[in-house]
């Protein structure tokens, strides 16, 4: 199990709103597309990141509570406004 879906597997039960001005990676929820932290990027934006690799990533959204399954590829970078 790479690193990476570890650290995942003990994050995806905990998804959050975020806090305002700081940024993360997460997932744009397909119900209401707004945007899930699932961690903080400690660069706070600085450092371009590529995140790949074959996991899933289950989450239920903060926002609508809406479940859904996403791949890896789907997460992304992101500033909570």
């Amino acid at each position: 199990m790479s690193a990476l879906r570890q650290k995942l597997d003990g994050l995806s039960a905990r998804p959050a709103a975020g806090v305002k001005g700081r940024h993360y990676y997460g997932l744009a929820c397909r119900a209401c597309g707004e945007q899930i932290a699932i961690m903080a990027d400690s660069s706070e934006g600085a450092l371009p990141v590529k995140i790949a690799g074959a996991a899933e990533i289950e989450v239920v959204c903060p926002f609508c509570h809406g479940l859904a399954v996403y791949l890896i590829e789907d997460m992304l970078a992101f500033q909570q406004l």
